[in-house]
């Protein structure tokens, strides 16, 4: 059995909880299984979940929190709006890439973000990703004096860009030889331009 000092067994739960989930789908899914893959006994999981749904749970809270985490940082590294949006478009595309697991996880296991559009703007979202997103779309939007009717067009047809270029490069479809930041830098400035 392998030794976890603190808070490191929580955290590998959580690494192979993602794996068994995309491997067994909810269905297949469970502590015993995650137990397993992390060399520890069944009832090791217990001190830090209490039952499958709950590590479910925060599996999916992790990967929204480290995938936000990596769009928060093009928003500390780049100063200019223009440059931030592209930062935060590019990050999202490369974090699917660096963490396919993640990706398959998000995307094939049912975890939507839930944005919902009334009365012609973005009411609600229940989701920390879409909420950086947003949040500096709004900024670059008002930097540049845009009309406010057009940000809800805008800001759906950029995360589509971002989540179909992500879907693309992530899942293999669509492989580029060498450096692919520049090519994305420049489909992502095309967008914007367009704005």
């Amino acid at each position: 059995m392998s030794n976890y000092h603190h808070g490191e067994l929580k955290e590998a739960l959580i690494i192979n909880g993602i794996k068994i989930l995309n491997k067994y789908g909810i269905e297949g899914f469970s502590l015993r299984k995650v137990a397993a893959a992390c060399g520890v006994s069944h009832s090791a999981p217990y001190k830090h979940f209490k039952n499958k749904e709950e590590l479910i749970e925060g599996i999916t809270l992790h990967v929204k929190d480290e995938f936000a985490n990596a769009l928060r940082q093009a928003n500390e590294t780049y100063k200019h709006i223009e440059e931030r949006m592209i930062g935060v478009g590019k990050n999202y595309v490369l974090f699917m890439m660096d963490h396919p697991d993640y990706f398959k996880y998000l995307f094939s296991q049912g975890n939507p973000c839930h944005i919902r559009i009334e009365d012609g703007k973005i009411q609600a979202y229940d989701d920390p990703v879409f909420e950086v997103f947003h949040q500096t779309a709004i900024e670059f939007f008002e930097f540049y004096n845009l009309p406010e009717a057009i940000y809800v067009a805008n800001i759906i047809a950029m995360w589509c860009m971002v989540q179909g270029m992500a879907t693309l490069f992530a899942s293999g479809t669509m492989q580029v030889d060498g450096d692919i930041e520049p090519l994305i830098e420049e489909m992502l400035g095309t967008k914007l331009k367009l704005c």
